[in-house]
């Protein structure tokens, strides 16, 4: 797979950032797959899931984050 672009979660508090590389077709469900795979895998998440917006997206985010996680 050749990757390019990079998606980038930092959190706010802590100003800690994780670069995941990734493709600029990838979809939602896609990305909470990384996002899972890459950060909730690792370090758990909040008591409360917090809104992520994706450019272009149909708001399958947060399903597809609760399907993984829940």
């Amino acid at each position: 797979m050749v990757f390019d672009n990079i998606l980038v979660i930092v959190d706010k508090l802590t100003k800690y950032g994780i670069c995941i590389p990734t493709t600029t077709n990838i979809t939602e469900v896609e990305t909470a797959a990384l996002f899972f795979k890459h950060v909730v895998s690792k370090f758990g998440t909040l008591g409360r899931l917090f809104q992520i917006e994706i450019p272009g997206g149909e708001g399958n985010f947060g399903k597809k984050f609760v399907i993984e996680w829940g």
